[in-house]
């Protein structure tokens, strides 16, 4: 869907190849990899919602590096702070400064040139703070035994979707555009109510796991889905070399 509404079906079916293997759009290789991985395990998984509970739980974290990712590609910029009557309390509280691109090959500049030297509103930055506080904050309550790690990924997925929502009026590129009604927005909101409805559900029988139970087994499989996932990004960065600007090479 991001493909979609970023490049429309008119350009998508023009150039497919170009399309999908496109830098900005990692993610979609890494998740094409774990699903692959997930599939080529699946009789090993005896409980798939348990599987897809630690996945939320951990979700902050890979969206910590995702987001210091996007702050130094360009993308997924913020708003620019003359739009700002004030620099939001936020921003002092964690001692952020507004965000410049200068060179061409930022993802912004591609996409917006006149956001050359401007000051932007550092919202990958600060999303990549505060995802990794939530991360944090799951650690700790799952170390307290409650709530059960079922619980705590319906929670943490829910609570994902609001902080996207939360933020999305802080955006300028295609998926926020400054508004709090965004396609992107609309999907978080859908997610997280899902997330909601699922909480309210009572778990199987092994809803009493309180913790991660980690043997050779599961090391084994996190390096495989590891590896699995790695291939399928790079297909991405291969597809493009020598195509996405400088900042690849510096």
């Amino acid at each position: 869907m991001s493909l979609i509404f970023e490049d429309g079906l008119q350009k998508i079916a023009s150039a497919p190849v170009s399309s999908v293997f496109r830098p900005g759009f990692w993610l979609h290789g890494g998740l094409l990899g774990a699903g692959s991985a997930i599939w080529y395990y699946r009789e090993n998984i005896p409980d798939t919602f348990l599987l897809v509970s630690r996945m939320g739980i951990a979700l902050p974290l890979y969206e910590f590096f995702s987001r210091l990712g996007c702050s130094s590609y360009g993308c997924c910029y913020g708003i620019s702070m003359k739009s700002l009557k004030e620099a939001p309390a936020i921003m002092q509280w964690f001692h952020m400064a507004p965000v410049v691109y200068n060179s061409p090959e930022a993802a912004v500049l591609r996409q917006n040139p006149s956001m050359t030297g401007i000051a932007l509103f550092p919202v990958q930055t600060l999303s990549a703070v505060l995802y990794l506080l939530r991360f944090l904050f799951n650690i700790t309550l799952l170390s307290t035994g409650w709530p059960t790690v079922y619980l705590l990924g319906k929670i943490s997925f829910s609570m994902h979707e609001a902080l996207r929502i939360i933020l999305e009026p802080y955006r300028a590129d295609f998926r926020g555009g400054g508004s709090w009604w965004t396609m992107t927005g609309a999907i978080a909101a859908v997610q997280m109510i899902g997330g909601m409805l699922l909480a309210l559900q009572t778990g199987p029988a092994r809803e009493t796991e309180s913790g991660l139970q980690w043997n050779q087994v599961a090391w084994s499989n996190v390096v495989f889905c590891g590896c699995i996932v790695f291939e399928f990004t790079s297909l991405t960065y291969g597809y493009n070399y020598q195509r996405i600007g400088r900042w690849t090479k510096e």
